[in-house]
């Protein structure tokens, strides 16, 4: 790998828990009205928190939990160890009246 080669991060896994627990919702800081969540990991973690930070630009989502395997990997999918988990919860903004 040269020193300006691209980085090409891959999707590990992509879930949707549609009706979270109240107790791991709890945990996250959700509110009661938020029971659906996204769960995301890539091989690159960089690309996951950008990702992670431009999501909500997008659509009406906000991150609310990131965590990099970077350094507690021992056994790496990739050759560029840096294993992250994100999620994501959808929100709706208030109905305004007119």
């Amino acid at each position: 790998m040269g020193i300006l080669d691209p980085v090409k991060p891959s999707i590990l896994a992509v879930r949707i828990i549609s009706n979270v627990d109240s107790g791991f919702a709890a945990k996250l800081g959700l509110g009661d009205s938020h029971r659906v969540l996204g769960l995301v990991a890539f091989d690159s973690d960089d690309a996951l928190y950008i990702s992670l930070d431009e999501a909500p630009k997008f659509a009406e989502v906000e991150a609310v939990y990131a965590k990099s395997f970077y350094a507690d990997s021992h056994y790496p999918t990739g050759s560029l160890p840096g294993e992250i988990i994100g999620m994501l919860h959808r929100w709706k903004r208030p109905l305004r009246s007119i």
